[in-house]
């Protein structure tokens, strides 16, 4: 009688299905942590957004602050701003005019879009960047609004703002 004998093969290497598989499996990973790269990327954009509108906000506050009796000035600016110069003598609506104007240069220059106002409003929370909607009564506010771009809404604006009340003199 004869027996034969069958010798397994052994493999020697990874299959092409296996290395595609591999290829796929890697490629949808990369692309998620690629995806997670650019909502850090935005997030960190919008935190520096609030972050420089809340300094500035701060900033003029702490102008208003050191001069509490120019705080109608501010919200209610009135003469002419060119004639309170450094070294000049001026008048209390014309060195706040000429601070709110100066502030709200750097505002536009370190914010794009950005829109700020001192102002007197019952509802501080509405406004956009075309109207600050600022109703002449109610509590002293330091206004500011923005647009922000946003990769949830598909590229659309969104419009943010920061409301910082001011002390009552």
């Amino acid at each position: 009688m004869r027996t034969y004998t069958i010798q397994a093969r052994t493999q020697n290497g990874f299959s092409l299905i296996e290395v595609m598989i591999a290829m796929v499996i890697l490629a949808i990973g990369a692309a998620g942590l690629a995806l997670l790269l650019l909502a850090s990327v935005q997030g960190t954009v919008q935190a520096q957004e609030r972050s420089m509108a809340t300094l500035q906000a701060s900033e003029l506050a702490q102008l208003i602050h050191a001069n509490p009796t120019a705080l109608g000035h501010f919200a209610f600016p009135l003469g002419d701003a060119q004639n309170c110069q450094q070294g000049m003598t001026c008048s209390s609506g014309e060195w706040a005019a000429s601070h709110l104007q100066q502030w709200q240069r750097n505002l536009e220059q370190a914010m794009a879009e950005a829109h700020g106002a001192v102002c007197l409003d019952s509802s501080p929370l509405d406004g956009d960047s075309a109207e600050l909607s600022c109703d002449g009564s109610g509590v002293a506010v330091v206004k500011i609004v923005w647009q922000e771009h946003s990769r949830d809404n598909h590229g659309q604006q969104q419009t943010q703002r920061l409301v910082l009340p001011l002390p009552q003199p």
